[in-house]
């Protein structure tokens, strides 16, 4: 069971790198600060389109006003 997973400073330039963990249902903490995909406009709400089971990304939590400020 995979609770936090942490991926800093590396090479995910996808977001196809991060797919595989999207089916991890126990996923809750997701740290990707310093790859290259960080710096799009549109990082976190794709991050969270694959991943929608987190309840932090890059160590702050994700509340329901911000995921559907997000899915907008």
């Amino acid at each position: 069971m995979v609770a936090v997973v942490v991926v800093t400073l590396t090479c995910c330039c996808s977001y196809a790198d991060i797919s595989c963990i999207g089916g991890a249902p126990s996923l809750s903490e997701l740290a990707l600060d310093g790859n290259p995909m960080c710096h799009e406009l549109s990082y976190k709400q794709t991050v969270l389109r694959h991943v929608t089971q987190i309840r932090q990304l890059d160590m702050k939590r994700i509340t329901v006003s911000i995921a559907s400020c997000l899915a907008s």
